[in-house]
């Protein structure tokens, strides 16, 4: 597969898109402390999982981690922010499964629904924790599942849906205020827009899909907590694009000024912090990182890039939902960086760092 060999060569998300804790789309959002940390495995059936200092961001194995799981090669891993991880198959066994955070943060398994599928990439949960949506790589097409109290997943009425001209569907992203769903599309670099309603239902907006102008290679999407910017890493080129969100429509428009460059390229994962102040993207030096200005345009943080010594393939990185600590997977090193968030979103090693975790690490699920 072109996206599996490249990321062995050099490197979400699902997730990634933004994934973790709701917040609401005024400019105060909801930070909460982190609790666990969860990632996903390229190579086995299974999902490493770590307990996060809140204070410090240090990570701790957890008993019996890594945690099996009926998907095979979950790689992208996502979470509803609480209590649920949801682990879609890489290959193989054409499902998606979700996996309860017990009380020590160890995972069972819950039920692994079946789809007509090739292969699952990425997946995210709206805001409310209702849905979990899932790009289907090899079929072209994207599930919407409703979920239970228990995790059960069902399928919402007219899944699955397509959007116009799909090619590899990947990366999605949902807005924090629930109206709208992204999904990049590695074949062709175009981006679909849905609406999304109260049932779950997918809409294609007017317009869809948008033309990356100057994207090469780009899977993974990331949305401001306000709703109103959508960015896409792209590692063709080594550059960040960005777009604005209509509030009405959905529709995307391309920022001044984007897209904009990064240190060495590779740019694989992109997250945004909780509080909207600040991007990373993981970089194949290590994290590149920007300030967000009030009209979507980035500015690279003074240091920027915070190197990853050792790694040999920077991944996938999510922001935990305090907003004080980012993680990144290195792909072929087994082990997760841990840097902590500090005056100007300046990024600083957290000490321990970096970890090992199981053997081909990905996407990255922080609950709270």
């Amino acid at each position: 597969m072109k996206r599996y060999l490249i990321a062995l060569a050099a490197l979400g998300l699902v997730g990634l898109a933004f994934n973790g804790c709701s917040t609401s789309s005024s400019k105060t959002p909801t930070l909460s402390a982190p609790k666990y940390l969860y990632v996903g495995d390229g190579s086995n059936n299974d999902a490493g999982g770590f307990s996060v200092d809140a204070t410090t961001g240090v990570l701790t194995g957890i008993s019996g981690s890594p945690f099996a799981t009926t998907a095979t090669t979950p790689l992208e891993v996502s979470s509803n922010g609480t209590n649920l991880v949801f682990a879609p198959s890489w290959s193989g066994a054409d499902t998606v499964q979700p996996l309860t955070v017990g009380a020590n943060g160890a995972l069972s398994g819950g039920t692994a629904v079946s789809v007509a599928a090739a292969t699952y990439l990425g997946s995210a949960t709206t805001p409310d924790g209702k849905f979990l949506i899932v790009p289907d790589y090899g079929n072209i097409k994207i599930d919407v599942f409703s979920i239970a109290a228990d995790g059960t997943l069902t399928a919402v009425s007219g899944s699955p849906f397509y959007g116009t001209g799909m090619n590899l569907d990947d990366g999605v992203a949902v807005t924090p205020n629930g109206s709208f769903v992204y999904v990049v599309n590695e074949g062709n670099q175009n981006i679909n827009e849905f609406s999304i309603n109260a049932s779950g239902t997918l809409t294609e907006i007017s317009g869809s899909p948008f033309v990356q102008p100057t994207a090469t290679s780009s899977f993974t999407l990331a949305v401001t907590p306000d709703s109103k910017f959508l960015y896409s890493a792209d590692y063709g080129n080594g550059k960040i694009n960005a777009y604005s969100i209509n509030s009405t429509t959905g529709a995307l428009t391309a920022v001044s000024g984007s897209p904009f460059p990064t240190s060495g390229g590779l740019n694989f994962g992109v997250t945004v912090d909780p509080t909207g102040t600040y991007l990373y993207a993981s970089d194949k030096s290590g994290v590149v990182g920007y300030t967000i200005n009030p009209d979507g345009s980035l500015t690279a943080i003074p240091g920027s890039p915070f190197t990853a010594t050792e790694s040999s393939s920077p991944y996938l990185i999510n922001a935990d939902p305090s907003g004080k600590f980012v993680y990144m997977t290195d792909r072929d090193g087994a082990t997760i960086y841990g840097y902590s968030i500090g005056s100007s979103g300046v990024l600083t090693a957290i000490s321990g760092s970096p970890w090992p975790t199981v053997s081909q690490p990905g996407g990255i699920a922080i609950t709270h």
